[in-house]
């Protein structure tokens, strides 16, 4: 993912939303990883963007349709599609979820659920490999 700088800008988009626990998942990731498998060099088109949050004190849809905007003021054209996971246990009727990951394990297929193996990391103002749950 790392060779790919359409998808690294747009984790570096997320990235300066400044949320704590975040990920991009879903056809990014699987995506990517089938391209590069496949040996295609056009990316398969992606039917959205999923970017998922763990906030449990900011739970209101509005939030996330506000986060959306800004995604699309900085990246036009783009489907951008923002959860707080901190609420979507309503939705799945799960138990609250603690956590980001506790939110994506729960997700219906588990491939879908790998985050990108990038993070920001704010001290040093530059992104991270980290470990990759693919």
């Amino acid at each position: 993912m790392g060779a790919d700088a359409w998808r690294m800008d747009l984790l570096a988009t997320v990235g300066d939303l400044g949320l704590k626990d975040w990920a991009i998942g879903a056809g990014f990731v699987r995506a990517c990883v089938w391209d590069a498998l496949s040996g295609f060099d056009a990316p398969t088109p992606l039917a959205d963007i999923d970017v998922l949050y763990f906030d449990p004190r900011r739970t209101l849809p509005v939030h996330e349709r506000r986060m959306e905007a800004r995604l699309r003021a900085a990246r036009p054209g783009i489907p951008w599609s923002v959860k707080n996971q901190a609420r979507m246990h309503r939705r799945n009727s799960d138990w609250p979820y603690g956590g980001l990951d506790a939110a994506m394990a729960r997700w219906m297929e588990t491939p879908h659920a790998s985050p990108s193996p990038w993070a920001w990391a704010a001290n040093s103002g530059s992104w991270r490999r980290t470990a990759s749950m693919i």
